[in-house]
């Protein structure tokens, strides 16, 4: 029996949480480990799994002293366990040697697209931590293939090259409902800058310009400040389009995918994601997605998005084409299957559960 201290310190209620709990339920399936489990107070009370012991850190007082944590505490409270999995881009660095690492968040690697959205110095001492993170733990994972070659500058010098272990898909694809072809427009996604959301009213607005053009944008996600939501509020009453916007807040697993199936079409705005999962949870309905064209948008929807460029008219254009011409359903939840595969629980712990047999024993 191998027993594993996970470092979860670093999830919040939200994508983060849902990512955590359906990691080491997986994980907790496998007879030959124990999973010990460090996490905020807010997050007690939540069932891990089987095998899974939840233990309380903190409060901390912010991102500082978490990181302190995690570099000074943890290692002793977890200098007895087999193996270390750090599901959070940062590594207790004095447990290094036996490490498995896993990077789910883009904002700490390089890539053009951070710095086209952050200022230089923002997130500074979280690229720092995940590079020493990366370069030092004995197994790192990477939560898609196009956000580990945006981390290849960290880790190309690495004795192993790191691997690959995808999530799995937060809602359960044989249980969702069918398309319900409607006239709105949804988006899902924590309400914070990087994920363009002012162009995603901009370019509803655009769409409803056209006559006899019905239907309502619906943003589905949690605000991360009053002063983004005030921005976008003026953003949507600049562009005329004040009322026919919803921000209707954080949807649970069965409210979400009824608003997938009754959306005319899902759409996705943001400049930085590591695996865009929402878009094949849509596809998986047979609702329309219509995505940016970039590498991981492709890497999650392969052939069945419907991909905009630059400009606002570009997201208009699609939107419109999606609302009167859409895909197939029936095409688009065979595609999504398809893509699922690679998108599934039981292989992500199979990966992981690999990653922690090749840590060296102590």
């Amino acid at each position: 029996m191998m027993r594993v201290a996970v470092e979860g310190t670093s999830a919040a209620p939200g994508g983060g949480l849902s990512f955590l709990r359906g990691a080491l339920q997986a994980l907790s399936e496998r007879a030959d480990l124990e999973l010990d489990v460090f996490v905020q107070p807010g997050l007690a009370n939540q069932d891990f799994g089987a095998r899974a012991r939840t233990i309380v850190a903190g409060p901390f007082r912010g991102l500082a002293h978490r990181m302190a944590w995690v570099q000074c505490v943890f290692p002793r409270v977890a200098r007895h366990h087999d193996v270390v999995f750090a599901p959070g881009n940062l590594a207790p660095l004095r447990l290094s040697s036996r490490t498995v690492l896993y990077v789910q968040n883009a904002h700490v690697v390089p890539q053009m697209e951070w710095r086209t959205e952050y200022r230089r110095s923002k997130r500074r001492l979280q690229r720092l931590m995940a590079r020493l993170s990366i370069q030092r733990s004995v197994q790192v994972l990477f939560v898609s293939e196009t956000l580990k070659q945006w981390a290849r500058p960290y880790w190309q010098a690495n004795r192993e090259e790191p691997r690959v272990a995808r999530p799995g898909v937060p809602l359960a694809l044989d249980r969702l409902p069918s398309h319900r072809p409607g006239s709105d427009v949804l988006m899902v996604g924590n309400l914070v800058p990087h994920k363009r959301i002012d162009r995603a009213i901009r370019g509803f607005a655009l769409l409803t310009r056209a006559p006899a053009r019905a239907g309502r944008l619906r943003i589905a996600g949690s605000q991360s400040s009053p002063e983004l939501a005030a921005t976008l509020n003026a953003c949507a009453a600049s562009a005329g389009v004040a009322d026919r916007i919803d921000f209707v807040g954080f949807l649970g697993a069965d409210a979400l995918a009824e608003a997938y199936a009754t959306s005319g079409c899902y759409l996705n705005t943001s400049a930085l994601e590591s695996l865009a999962l929402p878009a094949l949870e849509a596809m998986a309905i047979g609702t329309p997605v219509v995505v940016p064209d970039s590498a991981i948008f492709r890497e999650v929807c392969g052939e069945a998005g419907m991909y905009f460029g630059e400009g606002d008219a570009a997201i208009a254009r699609q939107l419109g084409d999606a609302l009167d011409s859409p895909p197939d359903g029936t095409t688009l939840r065979r595609a999504a299957r398809e893509r699922a595969e690679a998108f599934s629980w039981p292989r992500f712990a199979d990966r992981v559960g690999s990653a922690f047999a090749a840590v060296p024993s102590v």
